[in-house]
């Protein structure tokens, strides 16, 4: 089966993450806001990237990139409820301007994938998610974790960005060396991002039986 079936499968399934959201937004709590936010920008780059030419779609990604960084840094900001957040992003959003702005200058222009950056923002947001699962296990108050909606968010967001960095360089070279095995290896990550959008609406749908707690 084609990779691009289930591309087309992913794109549906996206958009209805972001209308169950929307449906439940009274009873999202402020970090699962945020969630919903950066699966609204999702929405819009993928949207784009289906409708600009072929070869300028990789400037979406540029952009994209570092708003889904800060919205991820802002989740993980609000999950621990941590202090001085306005300084920290202000931090995060000059750092990974910088970042995003050397890599286009130095390695990879502004219509070539940033591929370097995509897989500095997995090992970023892998490192959140680690830590988070620390706190988490370390919270005495919390004793049945699998009622909180964070968790399975971070959980999702773990499953996803490992299994990126994972594919990432894999396919590149598959793609390069035009691999017979580069569909399979593509119908497997778009899968995996299916399960992991269709798992955050359910999170949405469901959240006012989980507990959103913040860790403390």
């Amino acid at each position: 089966m084609k990779a691009e079936i289930f591309f087309y499968i992913y794109l549906c399934v996206l958009p209805v993450s972001v209308i169950i959201g929307f449906i439940k937004y009274r009873k999202l709590h402020k970090p699962e806001r945020i969630i919903l936010l950066l699966l609204c920008f999702t929405v819009i780059s993928e949207a784009l990237t289906r409708i600009i030419d072929i070869h300028k779609k990789n400037v979406v990604y540029h952009f994209y990139d570092v708003c889904e960084i800060f919205l991820m840094t802002l989740f993980f900001l609000n999950t621990l409820n941590i202090v001085h957040k306005k300084v920290v992003l202000l931090f995060i959003l000059l750092f990974w301007g910088t970042i995003e702005l050397i890599n286009t200058m130095l390695y990879q222009p502004i219509y070539q994938f940033n591929s370097n950056i995509c897989m500095l923002e997995g090992i970023t947001v892998i490192g959140m998610a680690l830590y988070v699962m620390y706190k988490f296990l370390m919270n005495d108050s919390i004793t049945i974790i699998l009622k909180h909606s964070l968790f399975w968010l971070w959980t999702l967001f773990l499953i996803m960005w490992v299994c990126t960095l994972f594919f990432c360089p894999i396919i590149g070279i598959l793609e390069n060396e035009k691999s017979p095995y580069l569909n399979l290896m593509e119908c497997i990550q778009a899968i995996i991002n299916i399960i992991v959008y269709i798992g955050i609406g359910v999170v949405f749908w469901i959240s006012d039986k989980l507990q959103p707690n913040e860790i403390k």
